[in-house]
């Protein structure tokens, strides 16, 4: 009974799916042309602060690494250690596979509670463990 009712319910479904018709648009090709020549000039070349800020973030901070940029990075990429490049690190991010991102939340929470002084400790270190 089950079997045929699904199979009912199914014929209905992949029925009424071929019922429906779609509405009868055309593209007129002279109007496109026109849209496309009335448009605008849109490049990534402006020097608008937005733009800058989408292509490189360090280019508006320079080299500079703030506590902002930190939090968001071990936030949502902590678990590849994008955090710990942005500080410095380098060759660290297999072995945040390898933590569940536990690592990463200890990093964030550590810099979210201590404040300066948990955050200075991971600008250029190497090591894979630094809240001693």
């Amino acid at each position: 009974m089950k079997k045929l009712f699904l199979i009912a319910v199914a014929t209905l479904f992949i029925g009424s799916s071929f019922a429906s018709s779609t509405s009868s648009y055309i593209a007129d090709d002279s109007q496109i042309e026109q849209l496309f020549a009335s448009s605008e000039e849109v490049s990534l070349s402006s020097s608008d602060e937005a733009t800058a800020l989408m292509l490189n973030i360090n280019s508006v901070n320079g080299d500079e690494q703030t506590k902002s940029g930190f939090l968001i990075r071990a936030f949502f990429c902590g678990q590849f250690a994008l955090h710990r490049s942005y500080m410095g690190t380098k060759g660290l991010w297999w072995k945040y596979f390898c933590t569940l991102n536990i690592v990463g939340c200890v990093d964030f929470w550590g810099t979210v509670f201590k404040g300066d002084s948990f955050f200075s400790k991971f600008k250029g270190n190497d090591k894979f463990v630094v809240w001693n």
